[in-house]
């Protein structure tokens, strides 16, 4: 695949506007990013319940024209600070021109997936004047055969992943919904390139095929710079349930391999629990460890694994013994985590420790008994998590690693427990968990909670709760760390839409339901729970971006680096004392699970304004690809971030 050469220059230009819209040097508040500079005294930032400098603020932007409105079920962030969102179908109702409800929307109907855009943080704000950030893209809906009998290409509910060229993999999605509730996953899939597209375009190709269908898939880097699929939805009903196909992408040569799990020894498809193969679930949370092996929780978006299974995994990937060969596979027994299963937590590895792994939050419980306050929990005090549990890395005297359950992390109170939430490290390792609620549709966390390290916590992490933002976002809402170190926040949907055609026209309803026997139905406006999309994007700014001093800043960086090599910046900051270096990898959401990001403190000195440091060793907890670079000062407020790419 032949690429542009990278525009150094544009995207100099832009980091030095954002560190000028940002309060690093003088400006006109008039024209600032899109949002209010954070240091501007008459920034007009929400901080409803109490100083912005300790509980943060909130930036409601303005929603862009009706017909480019959109929810945001999944998102990524570019090398270039573009936040790429797509959605495909949502899973619509369609409704006929009688009126009439009826099953999903076919998707394969190209009209029906364009459901895409580009946002820009960093789009100029005019105050008094409409600036929304927003550019609808087309889609990947590239035509397909009648012949292949694939359906679809319709990226509903699919995984997605950087490459190490900051290109977006985008793997499988929705080939159909048969019966409202069951699903079969596509065999597609697609790659945005982000580098051939222009302001008002974009560049999607589609790739090479799958061997089977992973509707819920997660992927996962490899120290090779490859992409590993796990689990999802199989393209056929027969076999049923999630894959047990592995596939690699290498996208150096656009070619995929594939290896079948189901009669590996010590596999989820093989190990059994109360006489039923554990498997693996939707989504399943992946993580890498320091020691090159993969860690698979057991936990997901359910109905894969089994609910009550205690059982974790260690999966080895090891290089293909010649081109052309997928890698070879391995299991070994992980840990019994001494807890049952939960379904829409989320995870990260941990940014103060040594590769482990933590688990915020989730449900234990059949989706339908939290699709509303009218549908009691069998157990509230159990349903709904409110732990951290964490899997301690492996070590010399713990060669499988161990598994931690620390209660009331996420509060004390029964209505702390929080399900379809986001985690996000950000670059003062603090942990930001936002988004999610108690019930599917209902009942949302509106509080961020931020989460810091605390040696006297056993967690090793203390909470405060935050100023809340204005709307709810529950299931299909998600969030990323953007390079300025605001946190995009978007999407949520509380029941199915519905997309009606008049006069060549689409329009879309957002107030149906499903009744208990599956049936979709018109619901009332105003009587849901929440709206059936949320369009409004919000962007919240963490308490860091208000603390005491001057913002440094990065003036200069070099646009590579490499493992293990020593490089230098050049920052506007005079003293290391008590400052850091991070480098955190961009973010690729949905369904709760940020399927990049990590975060490497590097070693670093600091001569006055030039600051030399050494780029991460560890290939396989730190992979291939972009990168943001932050500066920390010493009050704790991060640079704009300069994009770097590991190599």
């Amino acid at each position: 695949m032949q690429r542009p050469r990278l525009r150094s220059a544009l995207r100099t230009s832009r980091w030095l506007m954002a560190a000028l819209v940002l309060g690093i040097a003088n400006l006109s508040s008039t024209v600032t990013a899109l949002g209010p500079d954070p240091e501007d005294p008459n920034a007009k930032l929400l901080a409803t319940m109490g100083p912005k400098e300790q509980l943060g603020a909130w930036f409601v932007p303005d929603l862009p024209p009706e017909a480019d409105r959109m929810q945001a079920a999944h998102i990524a962030l570019l090398p270039d600070g573009m936040v790429l969102i797509f959605n495909g179908s949502s899973a619509r109702v369609h409704i006929d021109s009688q009126g009439q409800w009826g099953d999903v929307v076919d998707a394969k109907e190209p009209a029906v997936v364009d459901n895409s855009a580009v946002f820009d943080p960093m789009a100029p704000h005019v105050e008094g004047q409409l600036n929304h950030g927003f550019t609808k893209i087309s889609s990947p809906h590239t035509p397909i055969q009648s012949s292949d009998k694939l359906g679809p290409n319709d990226p509903f509910c699919s995984g997605h992943l950087h490459t190490p060229e900051g290109d977006v993999l985008i793997v499988s999605g929705t080939r159909e919904i048969y019966g409202a509730l069951n699903f079969l996953g596509t065999p597609i899939t697609n790659l945005y390139q982000w580098q051939s597209r222009t302001w008002k375009d974009e560049s999607w190709i589609r790739s090479k095929e799958l061997r089977d269908g992973h509707w819920y898939p997660t992927l996962a880097p490899l120290p090779t710079g490859e992409i590993m699929v796990v689990s999802g939805l199989s393209k056929s009903k027969n076999p049923a349930g999630n894959s047990s196909i592995l596939e690699f992408f290498n996208a150096a040569s656009e070619t995929w391999t594939s290896v079948d799990v189901r009669n590996i020894a010590n596999s989820p498809f093989v190990r059994t629990y109360q006489r039923t193969k554990d498997v693996w679930d939707h989504y399943p949370r992946i993580h890498s460890l320091p020691d090159g092996r993969f860690l698979i929780t057991g936990d997901g978006t359910g109905d894969g694994g089994h609910p009550d299974s205690p059982y974790s995994y260690l999966m080895t990937v090891s290089p293909a013994q010649q081109a052309g060969q997928p890698p070879n596979v391995s299991f070994e027994i992980g840990p019994n985590r001494g807890d049952v299963r939960r379904h829409y937590s989320s995870s990260v590895m941990d940014p103060n420790g040594s590769g482990d792994i933590l688990l915020f939050g989730g449900l234990y419980a059949d989706e339908s008994q939290t699709a509303s306050p009218a549908i009691n929990f069998k157990n509230p005090e159990e349903a709904l998590s409110r732990k951290m549990q964490r899997y301690v890395a492996p070590s010399s005297g713990s060669p499988i690693g161990d598994w931690q359950a620390h209660e009331d992390v996420l509060g004390d109170r029964v209505e702390d427990g929080v399900q379809n939430h986001n985690v996000i490290i950000l670059p003062t390792k603090q942990l930001l968990v936002i988004n999610g609620g108690r019930y599917f549709y209902y009942q949302p966390r509106t509080r961020p909670l931020l989460l810091s390290p605390s040696p006297t916590e056993a967690s090793g992490y203390a909470g405060t709760t935050l100023n809340p933002g204005t709307q709810t976002r529950l299931y299909h809402s998600t969030a990323l760390l953007l390079p300025d170190g605001r946190i995009f926040t978007a999407g949520g949907q509380g029941a199915f839409a519905g997309r009606e055609e008049k006069n060549g026209k689409a329009e879309i309803h957002l107030e149906a339901r499903m009744d208990k026997a599956g049936t979709i139905i018109p619901k009332e406006r105003g009587l849901h729970g929440m709206v059936a999309e949320n369009y409004q994007v919000e962007l919240f700014y963490p308490p860091y971006l208000f603390a005491d001093g001057a913002r440094p800043q990065i003036t200069q960086a070099p646009e590579s680096i490499h493992y293990g090599a020593q490089h230098t910046m050049q920052v506007t900051s005079p003293s290391a004392n008590g400052a850091s270096v991070v480098l955190i990898k961009l973010g690729s959401v949905t369904h709760g699970i940020d399927m990049g990001q990590r975060l490497a403190e590097l070693e670093f000195q600091q001569n006055d304004g030039t600051v030399t440091f050494t780029s991460p060793t560890n290939r396989h907890l730190y992979t291939p690809g972009y990168y943001m670079l932050f500066y920390v000062s010493a009050t704790g407020k991060p640079s704009v971030a300069e994009m770097v790419k590991l190599q």
